[in-house]
């Protein structure tokens, strides 16, 4: 019984750390903010978190920010480039590597393919 409150405990905590991660992941800058907002050691943190999702907190920071990359990219006529500074990457080279390591094509290749009507 303890065994099954405790990840049950576990699964809360790594989805608070989630939904924070996704509401502040433009000010965060490092492991370290999140450990201070939940006050956990770096080293429970990682393994909370890749227990319950099976990646690391920056893994899901990164994700957080392509995700909102490629919402951008169909909604808007931004450049790439302000759409990667927009979505929290302060470095092109590895947004656009990101981006294509989860896309399998570049960002502008991803717009064309799906670009709807811009709203800007």
């Amino acid at each position: 019984m303890s065994i099954l409150y405790r990840k049950q405990k576990n699964t809360n905590t790594a989805n608070k750390i989630a939904e924070f991660i996704s509401g502040e992941y433009l000010n965060i800058t490092s492991l370290g903010d999140i450990c201070k907002k939940f006050n956990f050691s770096k080293n429970h943190i990682i393994n909370l978190f890749k227990d319950e999702y099976g990646i690391t907190p920056f893994e899901f920071i990164n994700d957080v920010k392509i995700r909102r990359a490629m919402y951008l990219l169909e909604v808007t006529s931004n450049t790439i480039e302000n759409i990667a500074y927009e979505s929290g990457f302060n470095n092109y080279s590895h947004f656009y590597r990101l981006f294509y390591r989860r896309n399998g094509v570049p960002p502008n290749e991803w717009r064309k393919k799906i670009h709807i009507h811009p709203l800007s």
